[in-house]
């Protein structure tokens, strides 16, 4: 599409239909692609964007989310640099890109809860406080050897659960237990969910879900369960909304009421 652009200056033309995570807040939806993050405001409709020359420190997003308490944006990049978006203006924390950590500093995922972003990274999990702009306790999830991979992570006012590449780990949020110790962290092992792989994570209050492969799991007590069964490829993230589960896919998006007959879309 043909668009007038004055002689002598330069209009950034990226790519911007692959959408790779949203977020909502009360009066906008973010929406995040490799590189840009746009706003749309859920009331009049209006478009923002924001790219490297407009405002951003970086391109290659991985993930975003936003946090109600402190009415922040988190934008989170492949090599590991961080923005925060607060009132229109842009903030970087370059902390993890530039901290000397073995392994792969990519943000996967974020979980917010109460000004808290906890970022479900290469090497584990990394808390930033969201006020004060900065970072706060990192926990190392290792094998003994190496880092692994934190691929999704989830909290409620009791515990923090990281799906990781080793299996599903529950750590408690009570103030006598240090998590920086991965020693007390637990793995879920023997409750119902393989040891392997975790894609995704997600709950409402006391409903938590998990994936593993195409199928997810419930929280039941202190068990697992089978819950469904989505068709063909893995689960990718997980939402649990206020009737229904929402599971994305490759190439669908599956809709999971708490009553009725699921939907693929």
């Amino acid at each position: 599409m043909a668009q007038n652009v004055a002689l002598g200056n330069w209009q950034t033309q990226l790519p911007y239909d692959n959408a790779t995570s949203v977020a909502l807040s009360k009066n906008y939806l973010y929406g995040a692609s490799e590189y840009a993050v746009f706003s749309y405001h859920l009331e009049d409709g209006s478009i923002k964007k924001y790219t490297k020359s407009e405002g951003l420190s970086d391109v290659g997003i991985s993930t975003i989310a936003y946090d109600t308490t402190t009415s922040t944006l988190i934008i989170a990049y492949a090599n590991s640099n961080i923005d925060i978006l607060r009132n229109g203006k842009v903030t970087n924390l370059p902390y993890l890109l530039k901290a000397n950590v073995i392994g792969n500093k990519q943000v996967n995922k974020i979980f917010t809860s109460n000004g808290i972003a906890w970022l479900a990274t290469g090497f584990g999990i990394v808390e930033l406080r969201l006020e004060k702009q900065e970072i706060g306790d990192t926990y190392y999830f290792s094998d003994g050897i190496n880092n692994f991979k934190v691929n999704d992570i989830w909290a409620n006012e009791d515990n923090i659960f990281a799906a990781s590449e080793q299996g599903l780990y529950r750590g408690s949020r009570d103030i006598s237990v240090n998590l920086v110790n991965f020693q007390n962290w637990e793995l879920s092992e023997n409750k119902g969910i393989p040891v392997s792989a975790i894609q995704t994570i997600s709950g409402r209050e006391n409903q938590i879900f998990a994936s593993s492969g195409n199928i997810i799991y419930q929280l039941d007590e202190d068990q697992w369960t089978p819950y469904y069964s989505v068709p063909a490829s893995k689960v990718m993230s997980l939402y649990m909304g206020n009737n229904r589960l929402i599971a994305s896919q490759e190439n669908t998006i599956s809709l999971i009421p708490n009553n009725g007959t699921p939907e693929n879309i």
